[in-house]
C-alpha cells in the first residue's frame, strides 16, 4: 500500500474491487463523489451564486421564487401560507420573495405584516428572504437573467394574484419545470395556461360566474364560524395545497433525484462530508 494514505473512489459498491485491485485491505479504500458546481449546472451569476451559498437556498428540498412589486392583490401571504405547510410534510424550505420597485407606501407596511404572517405560521427568518433587503443594487429591481437564474434553480412557483393581464412570470416558471399552482378562482389562467398545473381557489377580481369585472371571494370554512374555526379551516386549505405539491417533489422521480444531487452532490457538501473529514482521520 501507498504509505499514510487512502485509496480514493467515487461509490460504495465498488470498494470491494478497489481493494482487490490495488492489493489493499477495504477499510482503507474511502468514497468522494464527483461533485458539480451549482453555479455552472444552474448558469448563475457571481452575485446569485453568492446569494445561494449565503442562505444555503440549495440545500432546501422545495424552493420557491415569487417575483412581485408587494402589492396586496398579489396575495404574498398564500404563497407564505402554503410553504409553511409544506415544512409539515417533513420538506426543509426557501421562499425567495424578489419584492422589486417596494421601496414605499402601503408596500412597506404590507412587507412588515407578512413578515409577522410569516412566523406566525411557522417560517423562520432562514427560510423567508426578501431580496430587496439582500443586496444594496438589490434594493429596487434585479436584473431579469439574474431572476430567471433562482427560477431555474427553484422547483415550486405558487401564484395566487387575484388580477393579472398576462403573467409573464408564469409563463417563464412553468418553462422552468417547475410544480405550479395556480389560482383558480382567476379564469384566465385556465385559459392561458391550460391544464396541466395544480388549480387552487384563491378568490379573484373577476366574477367568475360571469368572467366580468367584480369579485370571487373563497371563504375557508363556514360562514357562521369564529375566527379560530375560520383560521384552523385555511391552515388545513393550504396544507392540502402543500401534500399535493409535497406528493409531487416525491414521486415524480426526475424532480426526486434533482432535489437529492441539488442538496448531496454539490461543491461544498462533498468537500466538507467526504473529503475533508480525511484530513483528520487517522490511518489504522
Amino acid at each position: 500500500p501507498f504509505p499514510n494514505s487512502f485509496y480514493i473512489f467515487f461509490n460504495h459498491y465498488s470498494i470491494p474491487r478497489i481493494a482487490e485491485n490495488f492489493g489493499v485491505s477495504e477499510d482503507i479504500v474511502r468514497i468522494v463523489h464527483h461533485p458539480s458546481d451549482i453555479k455552472s449546472v444552474f448558469g448563475l451569476s457571481e452575485k446569485v451564486a453568492k446569494f445561494v451559498k449565503d442562505k444555503k437556498i440549495h440545500t432546501a428540498d422545495a424552493i420557491c421564487i415569487y417575483p412581485i412589486r408587494l402589492d396586496r392583490g398579489k396575495q404574498v401571504e398564500v404563497v407564505i401560507k402554503t410553504m409553511a405547510m409544506l415544512k409539515t410534510f417533513n420538506l426543509s424550505v426557501k421562499l425567495i420573495i424578489v419584492d422589486f420597485h417596494s421601496t414605499g407606501g402601503d408596500k412597506i407596511d404590507y412587507r412588515d405584516e407578512l413578515k409577522t404572517i410569516a412566523i406566525d405560521w411557522g417560517l423562520n427568518r432562514d427560510e423567508i428572504i426578501w431580496t430587496s433587503e439582500t443586496y444594496d443594487d438589490w434594493a429596487s429591481e434585479i436584473d431579469h437573467d439574474d431572476v430567471m437564474g433562482l427560477m431555474r434553480l427553484s422547483n415550486v412557483f405558487i401564484m395566487p394574484s387575484v388580477s393579472e393581464s398576462y403573467s409573464l412570470i408564469t409563463q417563464e416558471a412553468g418553462m422552468n419545470k417547475v410544480i405550479a399552482v395556480l389560482n383558480f378562482d382567476f379564469p384566465p389562467f385556465r385559459d392561458i395556461f391550460g391544464p396541466n398545473a395544480i388549480y387552487r381557489k384563491f378568490s379573484s377580481a373577476v366574477d367568475i360566474m360571469n368572467g366580468m369585472d367584480g369579485n370571487t371571494t373563497t371563504e375557508y370554512g363556514p360562514n357562521k364560524a369564529s375566527p379560530e374555526e375560520r383560521k384552523m379551516h385555511e391552515k388545513n386549505y393550504h396544507r392540502e395545497t402543500a401534500g399535493m405539491i409535497a406528493a409531487k417533489l416525491s414521486s415524480y422521480k426526475d424532480l426526486a433525484l434533482s432535489i437529492f444531487l441539488r442538496k448531496y452532490r454539490n461543491l461544498d457538501h462533498i468537500f466538507k462530508t467526504e473529503l475533508e473529514p480525511l484530513f483528520f482521520e487517522e490511518l489504522k
